[in-house]
């Protein structure tokens, strides 16, 4: 018996499930995150927003940026029914370089 490999096995489950169940779990993948995005970034969004209402540029300006451009990049992949990025692995490092660089933040 043959093994599959963890991509093969999502390829094949993938194909499987129809059209309708893909849009209704990418519109409820995106109902969950929206909240979760919001909250877990307004540090980073508040501090951009203030470091460019003052003209100048923060740690904060390239995180806020990074979060809105890989959200908008998963959210169009969502709504439009697109494949996944071949590049989906730097989606889940970001959050996991958001959560490691959070402690060195210095209190305001």
């Amino acid at each position: 018996m043959r093994q599959l490999t963890l991509r093969q096995l999502v390829q094949r489950l993938a194909s499987q499930i129809s059209q309708a169940w893909q849009r209704l779990f990418g519109l409820l993948s995106v109902a969950l995150a929206l909240p979760v995005l919001l909250y877990c970034s307004t540090d980073y969004l508040t501090g951009a927003w203030r470091a460019l209402r003052h003209r100048s540029i923060t740690i904060d300006v390239p995180i806020a940026l990074g979060i809105w451009v890989l959200f908008s990049r998963s959210l169009f992949e969502i709504l439009a029914a697109t494949p996944p990025l071949r590049g989906a692995l730097l989606r889940t490092r970001l959050p996991v370089l958001l959560s490691a660089g959070d402690p060195l933040r210095l209190p305001h």
